[in-house]
């Protein structure tokens, strides 16, 4: 006999509500003053308004008016804030400190994407991976949208070790980091629109963010036209040598479609999460669905377990697995198998294909214990 399941990754009562974590994107800039660290909106355009400044510091607020003027309809928004007061005086860079009370802040906060638009040194990637590793084990699932200049080197790996007698690519180094997930949007390469002035690196980040919140998660951007982009074209930029290392370690290039028209696109909307069976990294889509899925059961075993962390049967737990089954298949997932075995560990998993058709992906339910 089964018996019953009992929940137990939290231990403490949990204030279940309808959490709208999909295409949430949690955007970490400086803002125009220390008043807060996290903050939440109901809308963009009542996040432009609440952060509105004169202050060209306050990087925030640039990056909220490119949101809104590019993704007016986009849902709601978390801030988090680099801003602080150091001897009566703003300061507005982020520190390992104020990266890590900013994941704080953010743990078991359902969003999609963590959006950080400034360059990071390698110390602050390990520092996220950590944290999204930590937040996995809970069932909380989203990914990275961030830069790298491609023509960076680095004197250590992430690890700390020391690169003797040779460099290394930034790009290798933070593809070795996350090969088991976290980096969803790796931006290379400056974004210009028609008739304007090329984009920042910050600012391309911060549109690519954009773009793809206001896609369905099973929607793939390899090959993807992007609207008024004429340029710039990553291969035009760093060259061929620089180009295949952008795309062999799961980083985004664009390339046009018509070249005599301007038409450019995403060439490979590639992650850094490897795949031993494709031997490839995978698509952005399937991480997305893997994290549409993961947060599914999460959310909803939540509710089900209510504010005292009742038990959960073997049928409840069937009859919810079943439930997101249908939900979502065929459109974002060709199948769901679920089970639960005597250690009491709980797994979900998705039918596997070498072509990257369907979602690649098992996930631990955590904590699940039967109870005898």
């Amino acid at each position: 006999m089964l018996g019953d399941v009992r929940i137990n990754y939290i231990e403490k009562p949990y204030r279940v509500v309808n959490n709208n974590y999909r295409n949430i994107i949690c955007l970490v800039a400086p803002f125009k003053d220390d008043s807060f660290v996290f903050k939440t909106y109901n809308s963009l355009k009542e996040a432009v308004n609440g952060e509105e400044t004169l202050d060209d510091n306050a990087l925030g607020y640039h990056y909220l008016e490119l949101l809104y003027e590019h993704f007016p309809d986009m849902p709601e928004i978390v801030l988090c804030n680099t801003t602080t007061t150091e001897s009566g005086s703003l300061d507005y860079t982020l520190t390992n400190e104020k990266l890590a009370n900013i994941l704080t802040e953010l743990d078991e906060v359902g969003i999609s994407f963590v959006v950080i638009p400034e360059e990071l040194d390698l110390p602050k990637y390990v520092m996220y991976k950590a944290f999204y590793d930590e937040q996995r084990s809970k069932m909380n699932f989203f990914g990275l949208v961030h830069q790298v200049k491609p023509t960076l080197m680095v004197e250590t790996d992430h690890e700390g070790n020391a690169i003797i007698n040779e460099t290394l690519s930034k790009l290798k180094a933070l593809f070795d980091l996350f090969k088991t997930g976290g980096s969803w949007k790796t931006i290379t390469t400056p974004l210009k629109f028609f008739n304007e002035e090329l984009l920042t690196m910050e600012e391309s980040v911060v549109y690519h963010a954009g773009l793809t919140a206001t896609h369905e998660e099973n929607i793939s951007e390899t090959h993807y036209i992007l609207e008024n982009i004429e340029g710039n074209i990553t291969k035009c930029v760093y060259g061929d040598e620089l180009f295949n290392l952008i795309n062999n370690t799961g980083a985004i290039a664009v390339n046009y479609r018509d070249k005599i028209h301007k038409v450019a696109q995403i060439y490979n909307s590639g992650t850094q999460t490897w795949n031993e069976q494709i031997e490839n990294t995978l698509d952005l889509k399937h991480e997305r669905v893997k994290a549409l899925i993961g947060n599914e059961f999460r959310l909803r075993l939540l509710k089900l377990m209510g504010k005292d962390n009742d038990k959960i049967s073997y049928d409840d737990f069937e009859s919810l697995a079943r439930d997101i089954r249908d939900t979502y298949k065929p459109s974002y997932i060709s199948g769901l198998d679920w089970k639960v075995d005597k250690t009491g560990t709980a797994k979900i998993s998705v039918p596997i294909e070498t072509k990257q058709k369907n979602i690649i992906t098992t996930i631990d339910v955590v904590g699940t214990q039967i109870i005898e």
